[in-house]
């Protein structure tokens, strides 16, 4: 298990042997109002892709809170709302309509 600490939160991370993430928690110590996040950049690539499902990769270069997508109708993500570590990767999996894929818009809370 790891530990990251970025003054006013810690997060815990579960990994396999192999490296995977097995599970991952953020904790707070204080006021949500009260921690101090800088604005972040939240990027989106497509990873992989075919007529019903895309795998997409995002990224932030400072922690970003709170990531959600904003999807047109015909598409579902596995998981729309996660904390996103810098140097780290998030794939997420979207079902559906993926000629749509430009049309979704990514938000946050620390913009």
């Amino acid at each position: 298990m790891n530990l990251m600490r970025s003054g006013d939160f810690y997060v815990a991370r579960l990994t396999a042997e192999d490296g995977r993430v097995l599970s991952e928690n953020l904790f707070l110590f204080m006021n949500f109002k009260s921690v101090k996040m800088p604005p972040a950049t939240v990027t989106m690539r497509v990873v992989r892709r075919d007529a019903e499902r895309a795998v997409l990769a995002l990224t932030t270069d400072v922690f970003a809170h709170c990531v959600r997508l904003t999807l047109p109708d015909g598409l579902e993500p596995d998981d729309n709302c996660m904390d996103i570590l810098p140097g780290s990767t998030r794939e997420l999996v979207v079902r559906g309509d993926t000629a749509r894929l430009g049309e979704i818009r990514i938000r946050w809370r620390n913009r």
